[in-house]
């Protein structure tokens, strides 16, 4: 029997996988695709447009080419099983996959891909001994391995590091198995991730373009950092005000010979600067963009084992909503101040207290936009506290007034309302400052 024979019965026999032998054919084709990607995909294009501060909309192109021996190869019952990303191991939400001519494009169901995928990695390992090894041996592998494979990323990831001593305490046949680079590459993206197989038609066409969407939570950048950065990121606010961080993971950027990455906003924000770097080496990747309303970044050779992630800084712009602020604000200090001059010299302060509400009014009323972006709603977030505490020291100087609380000429109280509400301003003017025009 031959060792290519040998790994197809081991597999059938150990119970691994019942998968017929299209897909037996298929998964030893999909080897160098996964393994290699950036042989057989050009170009990878991913839009992320920011939904709210924790959830983001991903629209990713997949420019690829394929020999018509691959494309032979990757044939099963299906169709042409193409592995064309890898996501991580959680719930995908509206997820769409078409073609370049908008046709909707089918993929494997869950039950066919973890086969199909585990096959690929059985059959690597197979490869990896000089010697076949023995049909015992080799199911006595496949539990490990499916558990990688298959289970959850938290399974996964502990089945690997226990493989991972067993091979440094050199126990065979682990030792042989993560000491080949195509088993060690498998077992280390497939813990974390699952393949995506697209399933296309049989075609003479060459070189195809697959378009897919999804959406995903995506953790603020002040998540991802311990103490000592979030102090850093709240003196950094101190001069930057208004600054949202946002760090978004592109695990597949290195799937590619070239990587482009574009981040949307939403109109009443800025990007104040956008690069694609790699956090691990902490190291840039792409030029920096600087003050653009959309940013588009490109990476070159993306090394395999870069943590890759698109940092931005966006901001909001001075032409919208913290000039308004700043105006209610001022408009609500200054009559606050006139009151003071005027030592509240009135016998009846209904006039004072009127317009006082009135701006108190003014004030809060911007802090409650409804039917905005939430993305933007966090943006402004700190800048609308600083207008509430304008509003709430109106209010409160006009109810000492209208109650003669301590007395019927609180102008101590109406002096030290004034100043919390003017460094409650001076923020407000500190944001216009720094804002982008």
């Amino acid at each position: 029997m031959t060792q290519r024979g040998s790994a197809e019965s081991s597999n059938c026999d150990a119970g691994s996988t019942s998968v017929a032998p299209p897909f037996m054919a298929a998964g030893v084709a999909v080897i160098p695709l996964v393994t290699d990607p950036k042989r057989w995909i050009n170009r990878r294009v991913e839009t992320i447009e920011v939904l709210s501060h924790e959830q983001t909309r991903r629209q990713v192109s997949v420019d690829f080419t394929l020999s018509s021996g691959q494309r032979k190869a990757l044939t099963t019952g299906e169709g042409v099983v193409v592995p064309i990303s890898a996501l991580a191991k959680q719930r995908r939400r509206d997820f769409d996959l078409r073609d370049e001519a908008g046709r909707a494009v089918p993929v494997l169901g869950k039950e066919q891909d973890s086969q199909l995928a585990l096959f690929v990695v059985l059959d690597a390992v197979f490869m990896a001994f000089d010697e076949p090894p023995s049909e015992e041996v080799f199911e006595s592998l496949v539990p490990d391995i499916r558990s990688v494979v298959v289970g959850s990323t938290s399974d996964a990831t502990e089945t690997f590091a226990q493989l991972r001593d067993r091979a440094q305490n050199r126990i065979d046949p682990w030792q042989v198995i993560l000491e080949n680079r195509t088993c060690y590459g498998l077992l280390n993206v497939l813990k974390d991730n699952y393949l995506l197989f697209a399933v296309l038609s049989p075609s003479r066409v060459s070189r195809r373009i697959l378009k897919y969407s999804y959406s995903e939570r995506m953790p603020l950048a002040p998540e991802q950092i311990g103490i000592p950065g979030r102090l850093r990121l709240a003196r950094r606010r101190l001069r930057y005000p208004d600054r949202q961080y946002l760090a978004v993971e592109c695990a597949d950027a290195s799937r590619a010979r070239s990587f482009h990455a574009e981040l949307v906003i939403p109109d009443e924000l800025r990007i104040e600067q956008a690069v694609i770097r790699d956090a691990a080496a902490d190291t840039d990747l792409s030029e920096t963009d600087l003050d653009e309303d959309r940013a588009s970044l490109h990476a070159g050779d993306v090394p395999p084992d870069a943590e890759v992630e698109l940092f931005a800084v966006v901001v909001p712009e001075r032409s919208g909503g913290v000039w308004q602020y700043l105006f209610a604000g001022l408009a609500v200090v200054g009559l606050l101040w006139l009151g003071v001059a005027s030592g509240l010299r009135v016998s009846e302060p209904s006039a004072a207290v009127e317009i006082l509400t009135a701006g108190a009014g003014l004030a809060s009323g911007l802090t409650a936009i409804r039917g905005e972006h939430r993305f933007v709603h966090r943006a402004f977030a700190a800048t609308r506290r600083a207008l509430l505490i304008v509003a709430v020291t109106a209010l409160g100087a006009s109810a000492l007034l209208a109650f003669h609380v301590p007395s019927a000429r609180p102008v101590t109280e109406w002096w030290i309302a004034a100043m919390a509400a003017s460094l409650a301003s001076a923020r407000l003017a500190w944001s216009v400052v720094r804002s982008p025009r």
